[in-house]
């Protein structure tokens, strides 16, 4: 708001005098204010006040702008003495904001007029000096303003522009994870292995196993409503499962890749729970072999997860826990502390019991054993009676009806009050018919029978040769295929490859007409979904393995190997 202060220059005697000049003063000034500009004019800003500081420079101009004063002097007429004149001082205050827009300006202008004298004319003229001073400050601080709004806006403008940019690289980064597949396998070294095979369009991380079961502490089963089981995440899984978590949210896909069984389809099964993968869509890839042909054919066909197996491994758990957790603690109380007994070694302890029953209660029957002893032509042969009178004398394979001593001493009177004759003569030759390829149960009898490996250690070795190995020349393959089966069954790409592996490094008396087929009476009876133990590639010879292998798993390779290679020669 302007302000207009009057304020006498000099003091005179008369009162009535000082308030008639005093009114022509305002008289003028009113006049200066009223006049539409011409030659000059006093510009003033009337503006809300500023919602932020105005910067230091800009702050400083308009100080010194509204600091002036405008004075305004007369002289006295002729009538009127030199001591009457007044100074007129109007100092007018201008508050700018920022805002250009919000400023509104009151122009007045002073126009010299005939009838005023020279005194109001130098009035006039100062005053308009003072108010272009003014206005330039002002259009000076309006500048500076708009420079300050425009750098603003620019820098707002790059502000966005950068951010944009940085969203735009975030987006970039997303939608690069989000066009690959996550696959999860158990095992890191599968998980290794798959990655060398896949390449750039597949993510492949591990479970390490489990990611959900029972709690140890506790049985955890609701035998009241329906036998429930209550399952819990891993302890030491949490860091895991938020890797998997952040990781499948940001993926295009999700393939669940746990070994082909039973627990592998729980695992499965607790993995799409937990990472909120929809089982009505295709989500389960099973490995059979990990080779390259065969991982990505299994990729590119997944399958849904089988509610069937997963409901036999949680059978199987819950039936661990009702029996393990009911009857371990008695074995503690009668016998000692820390033995464990469950569903298996119930059934085994069952089944030895009843053996050592029987043999109690079992009443021995004498039987004698007679045994000829001839010579002829330097050969010495040794016989024995079967039948006496035209009657057997066996039972069984066993003599069981020579059964006192007096029917024994019999016997060895007529052979030797006789003499022994050949009346007939028979010669045959007999085979051995090509063994068939190993499932779990053959391989672990001959891993302890022919290398002294007890089961639990021969499955170890067996599932590293599984999940793959370093092979120079070869990156990192499986070398067997999935060692927990109880199939017999060939794919017709492996027997192809052993015939024409035989036919090139062997005989041809070695190699049969037809390729040898097993288990094909007993299918229905087994669970057929995996082939035999064998290797993956029938090339990869024991010798050529020899200082990529351990020791023992080159024993063990060379045993499936040799077993999986004499099942497709003739018999001997």
């Amino acid at each position: 708001m302007g302000v207009i202060q009057i304020s006498p220059v000099r003091k005179s005697a008369s009162t009535k005098s000082e308030a008639a000049k005093k009114k022509v003063l305002e008289e003028r000034v009113k006049a200066v204010l009223e006049s539409e500009p011409e030659e000059s004019a006093i510009a003033v800003e009337l503006s809300s006040p500023p919602k932020k500081k105005a910067p230091a420079k800009t702050k400083k101009a308009e100080s010194n702008s509204s600091s002036k004063t405008v004075k305004a002097s007369t002289k006295s007429s002729s009538s009127k003495t030199a001591s009457s004149s007044k100074t007129v001082k109007a100092s007018a205050k201008s508050t700018s904001s920022k805002s250009a827009s919000s400023s509104k300006t009151v122009k007045a202008s002073a126009k010299s007029s005939s009838s005023k004298t020279a005194s109001s004319s130098k009035t006039v003229k100062a005053s308009a000096k003072s108010a272009s001073s003014k206005t330039s400050s002002s259009s000076k601080t309006a500048k500076a303003s708009t420079k300050s709004s425009s750098s603003k806006t620019s820098s707002s403008s790059k502000t966005k522009k950068s951010g944009a940019k940085s969203t735009s690289k975030s987006s970039a980064l997303k939608t690069s994870s989000a066009s690959k597949i996550l696959i999860i396998v158990e095992s890191p070294s599968k998980a290794a292995t798959l990655s060398n095979m896949l390449g750039k369009g597949y993510v492949v991380r591990s479970s390490k196993g489990h990611m959900k079961d029972l709690p140890k502490s506790r049985m955890a089963i609701d035998i009241e409503h329906g036998f429930e089981p209550e399952y819990i995440l891993v302890k030491g899984k949490a860091a895991l499962k938020n890797e998997l978590l952040k990781l499948a949210s940001e993926a295009k896909n999700v393939l669940l890749a746990s070994d082909p069984d039973r627990e592998g389809e729980a695992i499965a099964w607790h993995l799409a729970e937990i990472l909120g993968v929809n089982l009505a869509e295709k989500c389960r890839v099973r490995f059979y072999e990990i080779t390259e042909n065969a991982v990505k054919l299994a990729v590119q066909n997944p399958d849904y997860i089988d509610t069937n197996k997963v409901d036999a491994q949680q059978a199987r758990r819950i039936l661990d826990r009702l029996v393990g957790y009911t009857l371990s603690p008695l074995l503690w109380k009668k016998i000692r502390y820390g033995l464990s007994a469950g569903r298996v070694q119930s059934v085994a302890l069952n089944l030895i019991c009843e053996r050592e029953r029987e043999i109690q209660a079992f009443i021995p029957d004498p039987y004698y054993v007679i045994t000829a002893f001839a010579e002829n032509s330097g050969k010495h042969y040794e016989l024995k009676p079967y039948k006496l009178d035209g009657k057997s004398l066996l039972k069984g394979s066993l003599p069981l009806l020579i059964d006192t001593e007096e029917k024994a001493n019999e016997i060895i009177a007529e052979i030797k009050a006789n003499e022994i004759t050949v009346t007939e003569f028979k010669s045959k030759n007999s085979s051995h018919s090509a063994p068939a390829p190993f499932r779990t149960s053959t391989l672990q009898q001959e891993a302890s029978r022919k290398l002294s490996f007890v089961p639990a250690h021969t499955m170890r070795i067996a599932q590293a040769l599984y999940e793959g190995l370093n092979v120079p020349g070869r990156g990192h393959i499986g070398l067997i295929t999935y060692m927990r089966t109880d199939s017999l069954r060939i794919s017709e790409e492996a027997i192809s490859m052993c015939r024409e592996y035989i036919s090139a490094n062997y005989k041809k008396d070695y190699l049969p007409e037809k390729p040898n087929v097993y288990g094909a009476s007993s299918k229905a009876k087994i669970q057929d979904a995996h082939e035999a133990i064998r290797p993956t590639d029938i090339t990869l010879t024991p010798e050529s393995l020899a200082g990529t292998l351990t020791p023992e798993q080159l024993k063990l390779y060379t045993l499936i190997w040799r077993r999986f290679t004499a099942s497709q020669m003739t018999p001997a």
